[in-house]
């Protein structure tokens, strides 16, 4: 993905924005904030350098919990200040996964353990998010697994996070608790997945971030109430300074709203905003506020230089931009001027944005300046207030009001929840893009930079040719899928689960399963959608379900709801009723999806290739088991066969031998290359030229199991794992002549080298 221009082309441009407005200062300012990124990338290295021996076995260690956060069956904790039985220290973060602990735990409490750790990984596929980038800027150094008996050795909880849990009480049976939660504590993962995607297809996504806008409502909030307060007394407004009262009051309060929400980095950046924002009103007379904003960024980038990357930094700063830049300075003083000032704002931000946000989330928001002229004013002035004073009334231990608070602000986001569900269904209402290119994106900004050019020398219909043809351009390169010319098969490296794609030379393309743990927004569905995506695809035309277990279904709907439409569910007969299809098959119903039950001798054609069900029968016993999964031989126009056995093992093998099995090009290995498969009776029978093993990376199973391993090798076949990255198949050259590779790792490089730097001791 590109979610936004590289960081030194981004450099380059703001010293030439610099340069033309003439702020010196600044300039000066940005150039020392690229001095200090290079110090600060060095120092971000030192925290996240591990010693090599923490990865060696079990380790006993005693650390301070700074989050928790549940994790289905699990905890996921955030260990800080940690240190090892033989007095190591880690300078850096670790976060733990604590399964069968049922006691409370808080930020804040001390505790001792027995864990298992890695040095986080990304996922080796394309379009992956750099897991590993965002943990070097998190300084979080190591990820791990309780392996003993979790003990609390104290536990003191912090002010405001006491604060935070009494606030989790009062949210539990609020109608849409988890956007509150999102905007009071930055935790959004109680949010549901469908309202995730409707945000995102209406551009409204930044309503559930705490970011300048949220500081902004809470400020102006304050900001009145002290206005209101200062101002009942002539006496008052002539002995106090109200107007910088009424600033100081509103800056403290978005200070204390982040804090409350943890500091999420958005609100960090945002608050220094902010604090520009007052300076702009303090300087007004000196500076333009399009100065003080570029030097509030250059302040930022000297305090904060990895910032420079940050997509939520540059989708702030670049709003705030275009709307301080082109906005009419006079206040409006009827409510059709207020309109039309909202209106004014909202295309602006939503012109200067929109290449980003298209690239962030995936989405061509046509929706989003209507959309957001009904919501951006109902969270400001009806969400944000009742969801603060249930905020307060919790802090203040105050249950009822503070649930009567947040039930109101609840019902508002349900109902307007169910609105955007609504538009997502109109036309043009959800649409899914491919990843722009740099080039689209770079033309994009100078047509639109053009436009507001003419629009300034007063060349209206100039400037909306411009703008208008800036928009089509960027639509197009969203929704323009390039295929490649040629078969393509891609084994995705989604962890201990299975997942695959096949795209013909039409376009078309077929996903065998998508795993993931229930409730997860971030499983393997999200991956496969991102990753085709990045290919350059939009739609799938068959998803292929091969059993009722989470390990193959449970991204399933994350992949559906992803992507921008489907023709056919193929699932087999024997998971019919099972809960885990049961949303999936709901979700095809409501969208017109077509649902086919496979079983043993259904045969189909697919764009050209032959599909054959080979497993399992009608009447098949072992009901939603390993042995129920679909077996599925896939033959290509004039080329080689291929074999999906799901997680058979060898009582069905044995059967599938028994009865005739052809010998076949290339295949997924059964049961993620189980022991319990794989036997030599059908290994020797299909004889694969290429057999592909899915298994996460130093899975707990030992998956590929070596003898199942050599069993292929010594048959002649070329053995692949997905733990080594995606697997990427094509046969370009024609059906006689394949290419196979991993898909390399995507960790950004200057901060591998600065990890290198850091090893060597420099």
């Amino acid at each position: 993905m590109l979610p936004l221009l590289p960081a030194g082309v981004m450099f380059l441009l703001l010293m030439l924005v610099l340069a033309l407005i003439g702020s010196r200062a600044a300039a000066g300012m940005l150039a020392a904030g690229a001095v200090l990124g290079l110090m600060s990338l060095w120092t971000d290295a030192q925290w996240a350098r591990v010693d090599p021996s923490w990865l060696e076995g079990e380790q006993q260690i005693t650390a301070e919990v700074a989050r928790v956060q549940p994790m289905g069956a699990a905890r996921r904790l955030r260990l800080k200040d940690i240190v090892r039985q033989d007095g190591l220290e880690l300078r850096g973060l670790a976060d733990v996964y604590v399964y069968g602990f049922h006691g409370d735990i808080f930020p804040g409490a001390h505790v001792r353990l027995r864990a298992r750790f890695h040095l986080p990984e990304n996922h080796r596929n394309p379009g992956a998010f750099d897991y590993r980038a965002w943990c070097f800027d998190h300084h979080l150094a190591l990820i791990g697994s309780a392996t003993g008996r979790l003990v609390v050795l104290s536990q003191r909880m912090a002010l405001f996070d006491s604060w935070r849990e009494r606030i989790r009480k009062a949210l539990a049976g609020v109608p849409a608790s988890g956007v509150i939660a999102a905007l009071l504590l930055a935790e959004r993962r109680h949010v549901p997945e469908e309202w995730h995607l409707a945000f995102s297809a209406t551009g409204t996504s930044h309503l559930l971030a705490i970011s300048g806008l949220h500081l902004g409502m809470v400020g102006m909030l304050a900001y009145w109430v002290v206005w209101w307060l200062l101002t009942r007394r002539e006496s008052w407004i002539v002995a106090m300074p109200v107007r910088p009262l009424c600033w100081s009051a509103a800056l403290l309060m978005a200070l204390a709203y982040a804090h409350l929400a943890g500091w999420p980095l958005p609100a960090r950046r945002a608050a220094m905003m902010m604090a520009a924002g007052v300076l702009a009103w303090w300087f007004s007379a000196r500076a333009s506020p399009l100065q003080v904003l570029v030097l509030a960024l250059a302040l930022i980038l000297v305090l904060d230089p990895p910032a420079i990357s940050s997509a939520s930094l540059w989708l702030s700063f670049l709003a705030t931009a275009a709307i301080v830049s082109f906005s009419k300075r006079s206040p409006p003083r009827s409510w059709s001027q207020r309109i039309g000032m909202l209106a004014r704002v909202s295309l602006l931000a939503w012109l200067a944005t929109l290449p980003i946000v298209v690239d962030l989330f995936g989405r061509l928001p046509l929706w989003a300046l209507p959309v957001n002229l009904l919501l951006v004013p109902l969270y400001a002035c009806w969400v944000m207030p009742w969801s603060l004073m249930g905020a307060l009334a919790s802090v203040l231990d105050w249950p009822q009001l503070a649930h009567g608070a947040m039930w109101l602000a609840g019902m508002a986001i349900e109902a307007s929840a169910r609105m955007l569900l609504m538009i997502q269904r109109l036309p043009g209402g959800d649409l899914v893009s491919v990843d722009v290119s740099l080039g689209s994106q770079l033309l994009y900004a100078m047509l639109i930079g053009l436009g507001c050019l003419s629009f300034w020398r007063r060349r209206q219909g100039a400037g909306l040719a411009l703008t208008g043809a800036a928009v089509a351009f960027l639509t197009f390169s969203a929704l323009h899928e390039v295929h490649m010319p040629a078969w393509q098969w891609v084994v995705w490296d989604a962890g201990q689960g299975s997942a695959s794609s096949l795209m013909a030379p039409d376009g078309a393309v077929l996903c065998l399963d998508a795993p993931g743990r229930r409730g997860s927004r971030f499983n393997g569905g999200y991956m496969v959608k991102e990753g085709l995506r990045s290919l350059g695809y939009r739609r799938l035309d068959v998803l292929l379900i091969s059993h009722a277990q989470q390990d193959h279904v449970g991204g399933a709907l994350s992949l559906a709801r992803g992507m921008g439409g489907m023709r056919e569910l193929w699932l087999p007969l024997s998971a019919r009723g099972a809960a885990a299809t049961l949303s999936l098959v709901q979700w095809a119903d409501e969208h017109g999806v077509a649902v086919r039950w496979l079983k043993r001798g259904d045969r189909m054609r697919w764009h050209g290739a032959r599909v054959e069900v080979l497993w399992p029968e009608q009447g098949n016993r072992e009901g939603r088991g390993n042995d129920a999964s679909l077996v599925v031989r896939l033959e290509l126009p004039r080329g080689p066969s291929l074999l999906f056995p799901g997680d058979i093992e060898r009582r069905s093998e044995r059967i599938l031998v028994e009865r005739g099995l052809r010998p076949v090009w290339g295949m997924l290995m059964p049961h993620h290359g189980s022991r319990t498969s794989s036997s030599p009776a059908f290994v020797n029978a299909l004889q694969p030229a290429l057999a592909i093993a899915q298994t996460g990376r130093g899975n707990r199973y030992g998956f590929p199991d070596p003898l199942v391993v050599a069993r292929y090798r010594e048959q002649g076949s070329s053995v692949w794992n997905t733990a080594e990255g995606a697997v990427m198949v094509n046969w370009s050259a024609g059906p006689d002549s394949v290419r196979i590779r991993y898909w390399p790792e995507g960790f950004s490089a200057r901060r591998r080298l600065a990890l290198q730097w850091a090893a060597a001791g420099l």
